[in-house]
């Protein structure tokens, strides 16, 4: 199960120079495995969620406007975060 999730996460990856392309299948996968990890969650796949999230914003990126700092310290900050609340929620 695990290896077919990880196809469909490397699936964008096929469509990395053309940024249309690339766009429509983030959002497609994202929402994909975002829908598989909240179904999958009483069977261990909840972690699936946080690559769904990272497609999504991946997805809205734009390469011609770089992020700027505010940007990168609230994204490393939401992994923890997601992680933290997963825990809590868990136990």
């Amino acid at each position: 199960m695990y290896l077919v999730l990880l196809a469909v996460a490397a699936l964008p990856l096929l469509a990395r120079t053309a940024p249309g392309a690339f766009t429509r299948a983030g959002l497609l996968t994202g929402m994909i495995l975002l829908w598989v990890s909240l179904i999958g969650a009483p069977f261990g796949l909840w972690p699936v969620a946080a690559a769904s999230l990272m497609l999504l914003a991946a997805s809205a990126a734009d390469p011609r406007n770089p992020p700027s700092g505010c940007s990168v310290a609230l994204a490393a900050a939401l992994p923890p975060v997601f992680f933290l609340l997963a825990f809590l929620l868990s136990s």
